[in-house]
């Protein structure tokens, strides 16, 4: 298993790894628990997957099995202040 964090700026170090989530997240969200949450065929994103976003993930084999993302409380970005969010993959 392998730990990697990063923020906007430094998510290009880690190619997919980040839409790598965010395809997790639809599978899990939307797919799994059936939330009706902004989302496509591939992937899902929020108002909160912006700039003050940090993300944690976890890789097991160069795949991404679970995340976290975080934001610090004092952020905020248009009209939305801050959340947090984990999860991890059911299959982990």
């Amino acid at each position: 298993m392998e730990n990697i964090t990063f923020d906007m700026s430094t998510m290009h170090m880690y190619g997919s790894a980040y839409f790598d989530y965010l395809a997790l997240r639809k599978r899990f969200f939307v797919d799994t628990l059936g939330w009706d949450i902004p989302h496509n065929d591939k992937v899902e994103m929020d108002q909160y997957d912006n700039p003050t976003a940090h993300y944690s993930l976890v890789l097991r084999n160069g795949r991404v099995v679970g995340g976290a993302r975080a934001m610090a409380t004092t952020a905020s970005w248009g009209q939305h202040t801050y959340m947090c969010c984990a999860m991890l993959s059911p299959a982990s």
